[in-house]
């Protein structure tokens, strides 16, 4: 097994020179920072020496459950991952594990459940666990007893982990500037905590998450809503059911530094022949209208598959088929705009912005219904009509992706985009077809 790159560098270094030798013999931070357990697994002479070296400095960790050897062929478990854990737990300043399996879902929460003294950055991913469709142990008993950290992790600002219950009364939840719990299976236990936690997340620069649907009740019990003030967020990420999407744009009230909103909502259609899609837009544009803010990025997806999480018994499931999601996708990309100027569009909300310079539409054949020819022709209206607003030459590309399916609303399209568009800018538009996929179509500007 060949040593990491910036394990065999430090050490080549070390046997340089005399002088160099002792430079980094007397800098254990330098040392702390190369613990990565893959590696020292198929070399336990240098694990030792290597944590030797360290002596009483953070440690930066990085490791996985199974191994690949690839004399063998073979995945071994990694049998230094626990042990490591256990005995350098309150030394550890950045972490990062990936799990593969549940057998050590116990030995990692009798770890977890120890304060965190030196604890920075925490990272375990699991996308084995949830694309396997792995049965999630029960282990409410455990949280009962015990809270994640102890209540105590004075120096966490970055937590991406969705291994774990989170009580929204820890003491570590304020501090935090990074939170991401999308391949959730415990990250809350009810709704009620979703709101408390994220009323206390006042720090936060970047959100990623992924939430249950709200249930009737609960959605009910919403209907006052908390302003979500991030005065520091730059990065959301929502993957959640309609209400949870409803309730948390509503609430938002975005600050001038949000760069990019990325929504996916679960189970969502087309309904009464509107896409779902224009609420969420329009949700959005309220948002941001309230601080006038300059977006550059928003991504939205719609998916008729619904994500069922699992929140501590055993029911979890999630949809193991292989086919792609039907699903609507928009993307806009803007770039600074130059005035204040807004416009009102004719049938899509659009953020307060002037310069559109990418879209990107993803329909897949299933949504097709009678509305949806329409739908686009109205979608590619607005855009236009910003286009001659804000003047000619901004529009970079347009990119449709339709199900075969689609054909006849193609058409719609191009004869749409050849009255509406100025005669100079339609060189810039030019359609081409070409096959995408699994017979889709495919229409971007031509190759300068």
């Amino acid at each position: 097994m060949r040593l990491s790159g910036p394990l065999l560098t430090t050490i080549r270094t070390s046997h340089t020179c005399r002088v160099w030798r002792l430079l980094l013999l007397d800098s254990p931070s330098i040392w702390g920072k190369l613990i990565n357990l893959d590696f020292l697994y198929f070399r336990p002479n240098l694990h030792y020496e290597l944590i030797m070296r360290t002596r009483n400095a953070p440690l930066w960790t990085k490791g996985s459950e199974l191994l690949f050897h690839p004399a063998s062929n073979t995945c071994p478990k990694n049998t230094l991952l626990m042990p490591f854990l256990q005995e350098h737990w309150k030394r550890i300043h950045f972490l990062r594990l990936s799990l593969s399996t549940w057998d050590l879902f116990e030995e990692l929460w009798a770890a977890f459940s120890q304060d965190a003294p030196q604890l920075r950055h925490v990272e375990i991913c699991n996308p084995r666990l949830h694309w396997t469709n792995q049965i999630c142990p029960s282990y409410d008993p455990l949280f009962k007893q015990q809270e994640l950290f102890a209540g105590c992790a004075p120096l966490l600002n970055s937590f991406s982990c969705a291994l774990f219950p989170i009580r929204p009364s820890a003491p570590w939840i304020p501090q935090l500037i990074h939170f991401d719990s999308r391949a959730a299976h415990y990250p809350f236990s009810t709704s009620h905590d979703i709101v408390l936690t994220l009323l206390r997340m006042t720090r936060l620069e970047e959100l990623r998450i992924t939430l249950k649907d709200f249930t009737p009740q609960v959605e009910q019990q919403l209907k006052v809503r908390d302003c979500l003030a991030f005065p520091h967020l730059r990065d959301v990420t929502l993957n959640a059911g309609a209400s949870v999407c409803r309730w948390f744009m509503g609430c938002l009230v975005a600050p001038e530094q949000l760069q990019t909103i990325r929504v996916l909502v679960q189970g969502a259609t087309f309904v009464d022949g509107q896409p779902v899609l224009n609420q969420f837009t329009k949700m959005i544009s309220r948002a941001l209208a309230v601080s006038q803010i300059r977006l550059r990025f928003l991504h939205l997806k719609l998916t008729t598959r619904t994500i069922h999480l699992h929140t501590g018994s055993n029911t979890h499931q999630t949809d193991n088929d292989e086919a792609i999601p039907d699903e609507v996708l928009y993307r806009l990309k803007t770039l600074p705009p130059s005035g204040e100027h807004q416009s009102d569009l004719p049938c899509f909300d659009l953020p307060p912005v002037s310069f559109v310079t990418h879209l990107s539409i993803d329909i897949s054949s299933s949504l097709v219904t009678e509305h949806l020819p329409k739908y686009l022709e109205d979608l590619m209206k607005s855009f236009i009509s910003v286009t001659n607003l804000s003047g000619p030459g901004h529009i970079i590309s347009i990119l449709l992706k339709l199900g075969a399916a689609l054909l006849p609303a193609l058409e719609v399209i191009q004869q749409t985009t050849e009255e509406d568009i100025p005669q100079d800018l339609i060189t810039e538009f030019g359609f081409r077809r070409s096959a995408y996929g699994n017979g889709a179509i495919q229409i971007k500007p031509p190759p300068t």
